[in-house]
């Protein structure tokens, strides 16, 4: 029995060595698609092609990916993602703790780039709070100016680009982690070089059916996004402040822009009851980019999420009427 089973014992080893070999070659011989990153902000380039940020922090992430590119998935391989090289403003340590990014109109682009601010949030008073202006040239991002936000800011998770009339406007939202109520923020941008009019803001207050279940770990704003027919998009999430969740999130119809200025003479106006336009459960909506359908009915809304330690996904919800 003593022999028999040394036999086993011997025969066994032998297997599992050459199952692990064979295990080794096989995944030598295949390209592995990886779990997209956390993704903290999104913003649509063309077709199904976006710029994504991540919220590597510095000095202890200095090597981490700030910027990618990313593609919708056109086969079973899933979603593409290119991490990109970023040349920072001279003398400026990369980005710490990015949390927003908003693609500038095309009337802003220089030649054939285009153009786009990418936002620290500012979290925890880390003293680091800065925009950078970016140019996408041939996957080839730069920060080309770097200024600070208009106004002090803590913990910032929104912000778009705008153009009214012929004047673009910022707008921005803090997360208020905890809280009913935010303000969201906006005023001229300037370009060439970078600067920022007079901020103005206007409190927005989550919809009466979300007050009730409002705790410690609900965020009226976890991302922005400005549509080509001005709408305001607000999404909101649930995060328990547990890199395993579980999550939650919200995307909201929460305001409009115009250059038809209301009574208060300001072209931003925000809804008393914000319109419920999706809830997605399971995931932390940070990201919101928008799209012309492509039967040119509507707006498609592209949502990116970071999921902790679960990663990030890249959705597209379903089309909304206008």
């Amino acid at each position: 029995m003593d022999v028999f089973l040394s036999f086993l014992i011997a025969t066994s080893t032998a297997f599992l060595l050459i199952l692990a070999s064979s295990s080794i070659t096989y995944a030598d011989s295949l390209t592995i698609n990886q779990a997209l990153p956390d993704l903290s902000g999104i913003a649509w380039i063309d077709n199904d092609t976006f710029l994504a940020i991540h919220d590597a922090k510095f000095p202890e992430e200095a090597d981490a990916p700030r910027v990618s590119l990313l593609s919708l998935p056109s086969e079973l391989g899933g979603t593409v993602i290119t991490p990109l090289n970023v040349t920072w403003s001279r003398g400026e340590n990369p980005g710490s703790d990015l949390e927003c990014i908003a693609r500038l109109p095309d009337a802003a682009r220089t030649q054939d780039t285009l153009r786009f601010l990418m936002g620290e949030s500012g979290d925890n008073d880390r003293g680091s709070k800065r925009i950078f202006l970016s140019e996408l040239d041939n996957n080839i991002l730069t920060a080309t100016e770097t200024i600070s936000w208009p106004i002090d800011i803590h913990n910032v998770e929104g912000c778009a680009v705008t153009a009214i009339g012929n004047e673009l406007i910022f707008i921005f939202a803090e997360r208020a982690q905890g809280s009913h109520t935010t303000s969201i923020s906006w005023g001229p941008l300037l370009l060439d070089p970078l600067r920022f009019g007079p901020v103005n803001s206007a409190e927005y207050r989550v919809p009466r059916e979300q007050q009730a279940e409002i705790d410690p770990g609900f965020r009226p704003v976890s991302a922005l996004e400005i549509d080509e027919n001005g709408n305001i998009l607000i999404a909101s999430a649930r995060d328990p402040d547990i890199d395993i969740g579980p999550f939650a999130s919200g995307v909201w119809l929460a305001g409009h822009t115009s250059s038809q200025q209301d009574s208060s003479g300001s072209p931003v106006s925000m809804l008393d009851s914000p319109q419920h336009l999706a809830s997605v459960d399971g995931l932390k909506i940070e990201g919101l980019a928008t799209r012309p359908s492509s039967n040119g009915s509507g707006t498609e809304v592209i949502i990116g999420t970071d999921d902790e330690f679960s990663g990030g996904v890249l959705r597209v919800l379903p089309d909304r009427k206008q």
